[in-house]
């Protein structure tokens, strides 16, 4: 589908790539002049260039990027035109206040040669909208956050009233942020993808939150193929609030008094291939919550999955639900087999030679084994117990 950009001289021109395409030309380029100053490059070629070829030029990071966004077109919905792209080239930007957010902005650097640090004494955060209305279509990608210069933790990343948006190979190193993504109350159909994460204290590194407790907001929520550090004690994915949220295919690590995911009014989070490592807890579910938990892999986790709440949890290595074993008895009439579940059978289901067609039996299970009793009447001398086994947390 076609688009238009209009420029801010007012020229509108045709556009082939729709504003979210990877290939679209960027609106603005930021960069560093020199070891102080920062410029805005318009890249359109439409602009007045003041400052030694450059449209705008200060010792303020925050303020040339956000010159630049705050001069992009503003969306019309009957149009479908307005927003564009900021390219920042390599180079460490040292922010003093908020990098505000647009509707339909692209806003991207060059890898973590692009770094984005917090120079403010006070709690701030650094990329975020924070306005009662919302925007859609934002991305955000191919940047690095590192920790605060001041001594208060910041939000890297705040998707508050922020929908339909993106956060792809974003890397937060040597954090001690407040959280290093938040997603806050009108923020649904959002989604992080291809990210490293990191935090030093005891903070979440991805929170899902609402300052309206009374609804189910934020909701679809995608979390996927990142990689999550707690060097704290703190917690990997926070979910507080929500619905139908997707955490599928990160890796979670590496703290043993750390919690991977913890699941708090939440319902239907769809946990899925995800590899968790060195941790208290991996998945910790509380009251109010729902969980579908499948495929995942847990190593060295103390606890690989806490229920307080309502779990549906299916071929996770490292957290057995179904088993089958069996025994072979000459002597007697019980049989006693380690049944290699995460816990104590909660359902088992029994049978003997195939000559034997009446299932009189009962059973008992431990942390490790169950031990099963035949009250019927042996068919042979030799009997076969065959088992299966569930444990649904």
């Amino acid at each position: 589908m076609t688009g238009f950009y209009i420029a801010r001289s007012g020229y509108v021109g045709d556009v082939t790539e729709q504003w979210y395409r990877p290939s679209q030309e960027a609106t603005y380029i930021i960069g560093q002049y020199n070891s102080t100053h920062y410029y805005m490059q318009n890249h359109t070629g439409f602009g007045y260039e003041a400052y030694d070829g450059y449209e705008y030029m200060s010792t303020n990071a925050s303020a040339v990027i956000n010159n630049a966004i705050g001069n992009l077109p503003v969306y019309d919905p009957f149009t479908r035109t307005g927003g564009g792209k900021v390219s920042t080239r390599d180079g460490t930007y040292n922010l003093d206040t908020r990098i505000v957010l647009k509707d339909r902005l692209i806003f991207e650097g060059e890898g973590d040669a692009t770094l984005f640090q917090c120079n403010a004494w006070a709690y701030m955060t650094m990329f975020g909208y924070g306005q009662s209305t919302i925007i859609s279509n934002v991305v955000l990608r191919d940047f690095k956050i590192a920790a605060s210069l001041g001594p208060i933790p910041a939000i890297g990343i705040d998707f508050y009233n922020v929908t339909y948006s993106t956060i792809d190979h974003v890397s937060f190193s040597d954090s001690y942020h407040t959280a290093d993504v938040r997603f806050y109350t009108a923020a649904w159909t959002n989604k992080i993808t291809n990210c490293y994460l990191e935090n030093w204290a005891t903070y979440p590194l991805i929170l899902l939150d609402s300052d309206a407790p009374l609804t189910w907001l934020p909701n679809f929520i995608t979390i996927q193929s990142n990689i999550l550090g707690m060097w704290g004690n703190g917690i990997g994915i926070d979910v507080e609030r929500g619905t139908e949220h997707i955490i599928d295919g990160n890796d979670i690590e590496q703290t043993a008094s750390a919690t991977g995911i913890y699941l708090n009014n939440s319902i239907t989070a769809r946990i899925t291939k995800n590899y968790f490592e060195a941790l208290s807890v991996g998945v910790n579910v509380s009251s109010f919550s729902t969980a579908y938990i499948k495929l995942n892999s847990f190593s060295a986790v103390t606890t690989p999955i806490g229920n307080n709440g309502t779990v549906y949890a299916k071929d996770n290595a490292g957290f057995v639900t179904e088993n089958s074993v069996s025994a072979t008895n000459s002597t007697a009439t019980t049989f006693v087999v380690n049944h290699g579940l995460a816990a104590a059978a909660m359902y088992v289901w029994c049978s003997f030679n195939s000559t034997w067609t009446d299932k009189d039996y009962t059973w008992t299970s431990t942390a490790t084994q169950i031990t099963v009793t035949i009250t019927g009447t042996p068919p042979d001398a030799v009997v076969t117990c065959y088992c299966r086994c569930e444990y649904a947390p």
